[in-house]
Formats: structure tokens, C-alpha cells, sequence
């Protein structure tokens, strides 16, 4: 996979954001007296959806998107990130007592990290994770039903989910017969494969989110989507775009019993319906 140049400063935005954090935080924890490590850790909270999150999500999610091309160099850094700091943490220590403590950290370093990250690589090596994930029936079939796709048709989908190349991705999915997907069940019951399918409308959908407090407690999580969807079997100087919106109310997994009991939560939802 390869960036763009429009990823590419996406990328170095996002990375001198965390660097700029990071920095101020460990200066503001030195100035405390506290370690610099906390405070590059809280300034690294700060962007991410415990406070930049909650106060401004839409960017938030803009600044360290959750999928694509972008998405996967920052974790790729944010793992190098992660190594390092617990790297740098174990070279501070300092040895001190002798070759007794010496032990004692040699034994406390094995038993809790060496040991664990073994027998974990050791169960994933014997166990089918994806079962255990529970994302798969027992005929490995996403229970989602949907299929990720990877590497250079990933990104060309992300790109234009509309092109000849992102048409082509899915058809040549649809062709495979080495793994389960729908085709196959498409193909199984309605005779149809994927050479005579092509896609008939295109939907440019466009999500608000956003939340709403009874007496300052969560109450309900909703989403604007507002979408554009207009036909791709007409030529294309005669597609016209046609909008129209939708709003998800859902109400808090966890909501208090004091605000599910309270009537104002149903006038709310008639509210906003």
C-alpha cells in the first residue's frame, strides 16, 4: 500500500500533533515535579477520544481516522511508539545492591513479560482466533456477513468505491472459490455470478454525530446521516443527485436506572423524531 500525497500530510499532521503534545505535557509534569513519561502519556489522552473525542468527535476522528491508508501508518507508529517507551523505561533502571537485585529484576522481567507474551504466541499458534473472536460461524462465514478486503483493492475501494477498479476488486471476490463468501451462496441458490452484477446506485453518506444529557448524565448517542444517492445505470450527464436525511437514536447501553425510568426520555426521542 502506498500513500498519496494527500495521506502523506495527513499523516505528518497527525504525528506533529502528538510529538506537540507529548512535548507539553512532559514540560508541564517536569515543572510539577512528576515523571515526564506521565506527562507525554496524558498529552497523547488528550487527542484521543477520552477528551478531544468527547468535546470535538467529528475532529477527532478527522485528525486519526479509524480505517484506511492513514489509519494503519499511525498505528504502525503508534506500535514503534509503544515499544520504545517501554524500551526506554527498562534502560533507565538502575542496579543498585548488587547481584541480588540483579535477580530479582532478571526474574521479574522474565516472569512478566517473557513468559506471558510466550504462552499467548503458544495458544494463538494451537486456537483458531478468529473463532474464538466469535466473528466467524462454523462455516467461516462472517456472521457481519461482510468481507474485508485487503492490501491494493482496500485502497482503491476507499479511494472510489464507484471506479472500474473497485468494481473489479469485488467481482474478482465474487469469482473466488477458495474461500466462503456470498458469492458463492449467490451463485448456489440463484444461478447469478458475479460477471452479470454491477452496481445500481451510489450513496454519498455524510454522519453527525452527536449526544444528549438528562440533568447532565447520558441519555441518548444519535447520528445525523445525511446522504446523497443517485443512480449509476444512467449515463453519467443524467444522474442527479438526490439528498435526503436519517437520524439513529440509540439509547445508552448502560444508561442509569434513574434515566431510563424518567418520562422525559421518551419525550425526548418523540422530540428529536
Amino acid at each position: 500500500m502506498s500513500l498519496g500525497p494527500g495521506d502523506t500530510a495527513h499523516v505528518l499532521m497527525a504525528v506533529v500533533a502528538l510529538m506537540t503534545m507529548a512535548q507539553l505535557g512532559g514540560q508541564l509534569f517536569r515543572v510539577m515535579r512528576q515523571p515526564r513519561v506521565i506527562g507525554e502519556i496524558v498529552g497523547g489522552l488528550v487527542l484521543g477520544p477520552t477528551v478531544l473525542g468527547w468535546f470535538a468527535p467529528d475532529a477527532q476522528q478527522w485528525l486519526f481516522p479509524p480505517s484506511g491508508a492513514t489509519a494503519h501508518v499511525l498505528g504502525a507508529f503508534h506500535t514503534i511508539g509503544l515499544l520504545l517507551l517501554v524500551y526506554l523505561t527498562g534502560a533507565e533502571l538502575r542496579v543498585r545492591g548488587g547481584a541480588a537485585q540483579g535477580r530479582t529484576i532478571t526474574f521479574v522481567a522474565v516472569s512478566g513479560l517473557v513468559l506471558p507474551f510466550a504462552a499467548g504466541l503458544g495458544l494463538a499458534q494451537l486456537l483458531d482466533v478468529q473463532k474464538l473472536s466469535g466473528r466467524e460461524d462454523e462455516h467461516n462465514v462472517r456472521r457481519d456477513h461482510q468481507f474485508v478486503f485487503e492490501g491494493e483493492d482496500k485502497a482503491t475501494i476507499q479511494r472510489a468505491p464507484t471506479s472500474p477498479g473497485a468494481v473489479a476488486a469485488v467481482k474478482r471476490l465474487l469469482a473466488r472459490e477458495d474461500i466462503e463468501h456470498p458469492g458463492i451462496h449467490l451463485r448456489e441458490r440463484s444461478g447469478i455470478t458475479g460477471d452479470e452484477l454491477s452496481p445500481a446506485i451510489c450513496l454519498e453518506q455524510h454522519r453527525h454525530p452527536f449526544f444528549v444529557w438528562i440533568d447532565k448524565k447520558d441519555a441518548l448517542r444519535c447520528s445525523m446521516d445525511r446522504v446523497r444517492v443517485h443512480d449509476l445505470r444512467l449515463p453519467e450527464g443524467e444522474r442527479v443527485k438526490k439528498p435526503f436525511s436519517e437520524m439513529e437514536l440509540p439509547v445508552y447501553p448502560h444508561l442509569p436506572d434513574e434515566i431510563a425510568q424518567d418520562p422525559r426520555l421518551l419525550q425526548l426521542i418523540e422530540a428529536l423524531t
